[in-house]
């Protein structure tokens, strides 16, 4: 399967609280990996360190499963040492699978790490690879190392993770508003149809009325919501009629989340 194929029909839009990691299917990395699981688990609070192993799935599969770990984990760790099995280059099938995460994640999910090699060093690593931030450690991979660099990863996967909460809640109208508010926030996140969203009623400064937010009105704004990826539709068959409901996404909890954390009015 084709990476675009797999995140334009596969992809939840959802990470999972785990750290993929990237390396050369070779069984001398096994204690590599070990120290990557336990600093991952133990001193960084992530629920599972996944890697694929060549023996556990068939050809056919493989790709599925590294696509999935790339598209449905927090942080993405790939290991650009040199492979001596090919050359002294880095293996082929890391570069290929980081280039599918920079291609549908952002830079600040992805962790690079290499080992040190005096004979070549980041500057003559290829072009397009050598700008990167590639984090580079001594012979044996030290665990406060890691732990300082993943934490660092989480740490900025927050702080713009904020911002764009920030702004996707400024870009939420009156009506968008009053849909979190009473479907969201107060009703502990109910799924809800259009028709639910009645009653709202703007009024100036004074407060005179203005006037009634309509169906098609609230339509519209909960459209919005749909394009900012906060809700998702289903569909269901009742009564020979079609019925639309709506659905919060992951994302749009940590709207609603963040709305509350503001704890003003809105």
């Amino acid at each position: 399967m084709l990476p675009k194929f797999f995140f334009e029909n596969y992809f939840q839009g959802e990470q999972n609280n785990y750290i993929f990691v990237s390396m050369p299917f070779d069984n001398s990395l096994d204690d590599k990996f070990k120290i990557i699981e336990y600093v991952g688990k133990k001193l960084c609070d992530f629920d599972d360190v996944i890697r694929t192993k060549e023996k556990e799935w068939s050809g056919a599969e493989i790709t599925d499963k590294i696509f999935d770990g790339i598209a449905h984990s927090r942080i993405l760790l790939f290991d650009l040492s040199d492979d001596f099995k090919y050359n002294g280059e880095i293996n082929t099938n890391v570069i290929y699978e980081l280039g599918v995460a920079l291609t549908f994640r952002d830079t600040k999910d992805i962790l690079l790490i290499r080992k040190n090699n005096p004979e070549k060093p980041i500057e003559k690593l290829p072009f397009d690879i050598k700008g990167l931030n590639i984090n580079e450690h001594k012979n044996g991979l030290e665990i406060e190392w890691l732990q300082e660099r993943i934490l660092s990863c989480k740490d900025a996967q927050m702080y713009y993770k904020e911002l764009i909460l920030a702004s996707t809640f400024h870009s939420i109208d009156e009506i968008g508003m009053h849909a979190i508010q009473k479907f969201g926030i107060d009703q502990n996140l109910k799924n809800f149809s259009v028709p639910d969203i009645s009653g709202l009623k703007v009024y100036d400064m004074k407060g005179e009325l203005i006037y009634e937010i309509t169906n098609p009105e609230i339509r519209n704004s909960v459209l919005k919501l749909l394009e900012l990826g906060i809700v998702k539709t289903e569909f269901a068959h009742k009564n020979d009629k079609i019925e639309t409901s709506f659905h919060w996404t992951f994302f749009g909890k940590k709207v609603v989340d963040y709305m509350k954390r503001r704890g003003d009015n809105y």
